[in-house]
Parts: structure tokens; sequence; C-alpha cells
């Protein structure tokens, strides 16, 4: 049996306004795909392909969309029915750069509708669509992002003198031990501080689970804050603006993409 995990890389934050009041909007995380399949049913050669995140926006400037990850039975631009498993239909989109107002929430990787070529349909699959980051401050806090699903958008950057968003956890979930609405991924302080990076929580030996990044803090002159980096999949955090003079804060890089492949 061979069972196949691919997870797509995440949106970057958009970059905070220079010389407005918005905050760039969080990265779009990845979808997940996986596949339990025989072995007999595979080539004896697979080919792999893992993303790199897409870029944070510059000052003023959206962030760059991830790409899917995909495994499959040629490397020369395979086909969508030559790969095996693909994370997802679509790509995970960047944030959208602040201005007058807050910077647009990067979109959601798209699950896929079906497994992936001809050989993936002979295993068992499924598809979990990505998270969308949230939009940036319009002269407030950036938006939080709570963690709902297999990866998490990016947080807000921080508008005017405000706080960049954080990633919160919700109760009833593997992260109540943080509490309800807890700050699981803090996001930057008003005054141009950064938005923390991606986290890791481990539950266990063998498992993981990463996040998006938070949100760069917001100021008047200056440079605002930059967005947090993500993990595997997760969406980049904004930065924070620079309301009246200076530079705005740059959003965080989009987690990269994963696959992992296990034999038995």
């Amino acid at each position: 049996m061979v069972y196949i995990i691919a997870i797509g890389a995440g949106g970057g934050g958009g970059g905070g306004a220079s010389a407005n009041v918005g905050g760039g909007g969080g990265g779009g995380s990845a979808s997940v795909d996986t596949l339990l399949i025989p072995a007999q049913f595979l080539p004896d050669r697979l080919y792999v392909n893992v993303p790199s995140g897409g870029a944070g926006g510059t000052a003023a400037g959206a962030g760059g969309a991830g790409t899917r990850a995909f495994v499959a039975n040629n490397g020369a631009a395979p086909a969508a029915s030559n790969r095996i498993i693909s994370s997802g239909s679509s790509d995970a989109g960047g944030g959208g750069a602040g201005g007058a107002a807050g910077g647009t929430a990067g979109g959601a990787g798209g699950a896929s509708a079906a497994a992936s070529g001809v050989l993936g349909q002979w295993g068992l699959w499924r598809g979990l669509a990505g998270q969308a980051g949230i939009v940036g401050g319009n002269g407030i806090a950036g938006g939080a992002r709570s963690i709902t699903g297999a990866t998490t958008g990016g947080a807000g950057g921080g508008g005017t003198n405000s706080a960049g968003g954080a990633i919160t956890s919700i109760a009833g979930t593997l992260f109540e031990a943080y509490g309800a609405a807890s700050a699981v991924v803090a996001g930057g302080a008003a005054a141009a501080a950064g938005g923390t990076g991606s986290k890791i929580l481990n539950q266990s030996q063998f498992s993981f689970f990463n996040l998006g990044g938070g949100g760069g803090g917001g100021t008047t002159a200056g440079t605002g804050g930059k967005g947090g980096d993500a993990g595997i999949g997760c969406g980049g955090g904004g930065g924070g603006c620079s309301a009246t003079s200076g530079t705005g804060g740059v959003g965080g890089k989009g987690g990269d993409g994963f696959v992992g492949i296990w034999c038995w």
C-alpha cells in the first residue's frame, strides 16, 4: 500500500500602504489531497513537485499566489491525466495590497472535485479546501484568522497605529488548551512591530500542524511592521501600514508545499 499527502504552497501576505491607512491582506492557504492506493496500481517511478510559497508583497504591493503540489507518472510538465494526486483544483491567492482601505484577503486553494488523473481514481482519495486570508485593517487593527481547517490563512496587517491580526484558536478543538479565541500566533503591536512568524504545534512525535502568519503592526510614520511568514501550506500575514508618511510593511511569505509518501 502507498499513502500520499500533497499540500500546495500558501499565498504571500499583501504589503501595507505607504502614506495611507490600509494594512495588507493575509494570504490564502492551500488545499490538501490524500490518497491511499495499492502499490501495484502505481508505476515504479514517481515524479514529485513541491512548490515554494508565494512571495510576500512589497510595500503597497500584493502578495504572490501559491502553486499546487503534485505526484505524477512522468516529469515533463505532466498533463492533469498523468498526475496521480494534485493538491486541489486552484492555487492559494496572495493577499491584496493596503491602500485607502485594507488589502483584500487572499483566496483559499480550491478543493478537488475528484481524484487526479487516471491512476489516482483506483485508490481512496480525499480533498480538503484551503482557507482564505483576512482583510487588512482600514485605519484599525488587522483582522484575526481563526483555525478551522487543515491549513490556515494569514491574518491582516494593522491600519493606522494599530496592531496586526492574530491567528486564534477556537474552543472544542485540539487547540483548546490555548483557550477560546486566544492568540496562538500573535500579530505585531501598534507602531511598526512585525507580526510573529509561523508556528508548528506538535501533537505527538509523528504529527504536526502548521499555521499562518500574524499581521504586521501599523504606524503613522516610518516603516510598517512586516507580516509573519507562514508554515507549510499556510498564508503569510499582511504588512502593517505607514499612514501619513514612510513606507508600508512587507507581507509575510506563504508557506512552502509538502508531499509525503508512505509505503508498506
